[in-house]
């Protein structure tokens, strides 16, 4: 007969269960994306997506709901590559600004613009490597612009202004500083059918005269702002003749102007 041992009636007892919790196990879209996301660099976020399968995953899903993609922070930093991820499978902007990325070209646009047909708000001023098929491509798939900035985007010719007229009715914001190729013709134009213009910019412009501040004065009743600094062939009667016109306007003009 066997003889059992105090020890082996004793039982061991039951080593706890231990579960790691992570941040990854908040809700993504409600929380992270949300809350934590938004405040983060863009090298921060890119630092993130590389440490984690999950983290991968996560900072994806956050790219392809972003609504609004801001690089003029990083502009001498990101790159093509990076751009790419960024908006590849987004579908859902509004807004896009990337000042001064000036390694843009109408290749890299080409996707953001065909899968995002509701941006209201685009600044790719400075962004020297972009043509005006860009504008083209913009402006038929996002007839809704509310503000555009082209501000030193030298290649920005009569064409282009002409066919934001003729798409982007309802524009209230346009910057075209330092536009040179732009003149009277293409201005009238793109007055005769924006009338809800509240701020413009055409400072630098040497091509335009008195007959622009003429049709301002007749086309844009909301304006609010319009900045036409350095275009020396605006006279003083211009000046007043717009002053007269649009009183409310905050006028910002060339140092040659005499009141």
């Amino acid at each position: 007969m066997g003889i059992s041992s105090a020890e082996d009636e004793i039982q061991s007892p039951t080593t706890p269960t231990t579960t790691t919790t992570t941040f990854l196990d908040l809700p993504w879209e409600d929380v992270l994306h949300r809350f934590l996301l938004p405040h983060l660099q863009w090298q921060d976020i890119f630092n993130l997506r590389r440490t984690s399968r999950g983290c991968f995953h996560m900072i994806n899903g956050y790219l392809n709901r972003c609504r609004i993609v801001n690089l003029s922070s990083v502009s001498h930093r990101m790159n093509a590559s990076a751009f790419h991820i960024i908006i590849k499978e987004n579908s859902n902007l509004t807004a896009l600004i990337l000042r001064n990325c000036k390694w843009l070209n109408d290749q890299h646009l080409e996707c953001v613009i065909r899968n995002n047909c509701g941006l209201v708000c685009v600044d790719i001023s400075g962004c020297t490597g972009i043509s005006n098929n860009t504008i083209h491509a913009l402006v038929n798939r996002n007839n809704g612009l509310l503000k555009l900035s082209l501000r030193d985007c030298y290649w920005v010719d009569q064409e282009a202004v002409k066919i934001i007229g003729r798409q982007c009715h309802k524009l209230e914001w346009l910057d075209l500083t330092s536009c040179w190729e732009i003149n009277d013709d293409a201005i009238e134009y793109l007055l005769e059918n924006c009338h809800k213009l509240k701020y413009l910019s055409f400072a630098r412009i040497y091509g335009i005269t008195d007959r622009t501040l003429r049709n301002i004065a007749q086309n844009c009743p909301l304006l609010e702002h319009l900045n036409v600094a350095a275009c020396w062939r605006i006279s003083d009667y211009g000046i007043r003749f717009g002053v007269g016109v649009i009183f409310k306007v905050k006028i910002r003009f060339g140092s040659k102007l005499n009141f």
